[in-house]
């Protein structure tokens, strides 16, 4: 499997994403057939979206990013994908294998934020939990958390990181950094105001 979610950074009106299906008992052979007769679309549910909402999508839904959304994804740590459509484009599909482990019914969607203490915690599951932070200007955030890798994206702003040897990392809007689970320090400063996506395995 791969559980991911997206973080949706700006969608144009009307933009919305592939989750899952219409019909939750839509069987293989109907999938198979839509996906022959390239009208693989008419079964599948489409979620609108807004920038700022967080959808999640668990492994074996079938999904996909319709135009006119630009994301952030987090996914469990795999590299497995099994296409099963691709809009006539030519690149390798995976039918069996995408066929075999599908599910009709999951529990992908969208996911309501939750205010903790300094943060808003977009989204918490088995493989991964993803933090949205607001720094003023000046504000630091201590980010070591032995153990647990972390994935910092830079969403708006300028901020420094600053690691346990005292090496320091500018950050500019999209970049992103990994620390590593070893990290005894590190903290973030906000060189003005700025937001940033935070994920935890």
């Amino acid at each position: 499997g791969k559980t991911e979610c997206w973080y949706v950074l700006a969608a144009e009106p009307g933009a919305a994403v592939a989750l899952g299906f219409k019909d939750p008992k839509v069987s293989v052979e109907q999938v198979r057939e839509a996906i022959e007769q390239e009208r693989l679309e008419d079964l599948l549910h489409f979620e609108p979206v807004s920038a700022g909402d967080l959808v999640y999508v668990d492994a074996n839904t079938v999904h996909a990013i319709w135009p006119g959304v630009t994301l952030l994804e987090v996914q469990q740590t795999s590299d497995i994908t099994y296409r099963l459509y691709d809009y006539g484009r030519p690149r390798e599909l995976h039918l069996e294998e995408g066929l075999a482990v599908m599910k009709a019914t999951t529990a992908a969607g969208k996911r309501a934020p939750v205010r903790k203490d300094g943060f808003t915690r977009l989204v918490e599951e088995r493989y991964f939990s993803v933090d949205r932070v607001e720094l003023a200007a000046g504000a630091t955030l201590d980010l070591a958390a032995p153990g647990k890798p972390q994935c910092l994206v830079l969403l708006s702003g300028e901020a420094t990181l600053t690691s346990e040897g005292g090496d320091t990392l500018e950050l500019t809007p999209a970049a992103a950094v990994v620390i590593p689970a070893a990290a005894k320090q590190a903290v973030l400063k906000a060189g003005s105001d700025c937001v940033v996506v935070r994920a935890i395995v």
